[in-house]
């Protein structure tokens, strides 16, 4: 029996969301994470939150790249 391994996080998730919204200007991401996350809630919730905690480490890496 062969299983697959997927190791791409589905195109509605979260972290595929977070990680596209950081090809984003700032000023510009909440409309597109209105866009990405549609009529979901608390996908946007979710998205906002992980942009949120983790800003301090997205600026670090920025200035250091």
């Amino acid at each position: 029996m062969s299983t697959s391994m997927n190791t791409q996080p589905p195109a509605n998730s979260a972290e595929t969301i977070l990680f596209a919204a950081l090809d984003h200007a700032p000023e510009d991401r909440e409309a597109f994470l209105m866009t990405a996350c549609k009529d979901d809630a608390a996908l946007l919730t979710e998205v906002r939150a992980l942009l949120a905690a983790n800003a301090g480490y997205f600026r670090h890496v920025a200035r250091v790249g």
